[in-house]
């Protein structure tokens, strides 16, 4: 598994992929094992699943905006010679995939938007727990993320990605978060748009989903019911099946 500079970087390649890489950016305090394979290995697509700086095996130290995330994207792509991909983002991610598709619309494909928002506000009590009691925050994150049916392995492995995480990278992932906010500019967004939103997530609502619906033009929504906020590790071969279906519809023009 490669790295571009510091960035570190799963790939599962495709050359004859018929659509435009796909370009995976995980949410807040974990890194690209965030997303499952099931969709990390989506047939006829070049995958590639990115540690953001400070993340997973990257270098660094984090951020606390959305833009110098952006920012990292543009590089990763600019080092691999990638002209326009499609950006999936969870949560944060979605958030960074947002802010590409508003600022960089020439390098975006497409994007998919799982779990997030046109904004995503953040408790500041949760912010003063990451910074002075990070175990307590990482079960209040892991009370909160999961659907209530999702079984204890699960939580398992997500409790032990974000612990894995130094503190300080997820204290500014929750900080951009809670600072992103592109309810002024999102519906200039004009690139094929997927959003899949979870029917029980209680950190970032369907509301949400069908909110950026609302705004984007040339989107499709997805809902997928029962499903909590970690929907690309609950229900990742749901997840997988709408990104095909969205991405070989017809009416997805590439």
């Amino acid at each position: 598994m490669p790295f571009v500079s510091t960035l570190f970087y799963a790939e599962k390649d495709e050359p004859l992929a018929p659509y435009p890489p796909l370009i995976l950016v995980h949410g807040a305090g974990v890194d690209h094992s965030g997303w499952a394979a099931e969709i990390r290995r989506l047939p006829d697509m070049r995958v590639l699943a990115v540690d953001l700086p400070g993340h997973g095996q990257s270098e660094g130290a984090g951020y606390q905006s959305v833009t110098a995330y952006v920012e990292s994207i543009k590089v990763f792509m600019d080092a691999l010679k990638i002209e326009k991909a499609i950006i999936a983002g969870h949560s944060m991610g979605g958030a960074i995939a947002q802010t590409i598709a508003v600022s960089m619309p020439a390098r975006v494909a497409g994007i998919i938007l799982v779990g997030t928002g046109v904004k995503l506000g953040v408790n500041p009590s949760l912010l003063e727990t990451i910074k002075n009691d990070y175990p307590a925050a990482v079960e209040l994150i892991t009370k909160w993320e999961w659907a209530k049916e999702t079984g204890d392995d699960l939580r398992r492995i997500g409790r032990k990605q974000l612990l894995a995480t130094p503190s300080s990278v997820t204290y500014g992932d929750f900080v951009a978060c809670s600072l992103y906010d592109l309810s002024d500019t999102v519906a200039k967004i004009q690139a094929p748009t997927l959003i899949i939103g979870g029917g029980a997530d209680k950190m970032t609502p369907f509301a949400l989903s069908e909110n950026l619906a609302a705004q984007i033009p040339n989107s499709t929504l997805v809902k997928i019911e029962g499903a909590g906020h970690k929907m690309p590790m609950e229900r990742p071969q749901e997840v997988a099946q709408a990104i095909l279906r969205w991405v070989e519809s017809p009416t997805t023009k590439w």
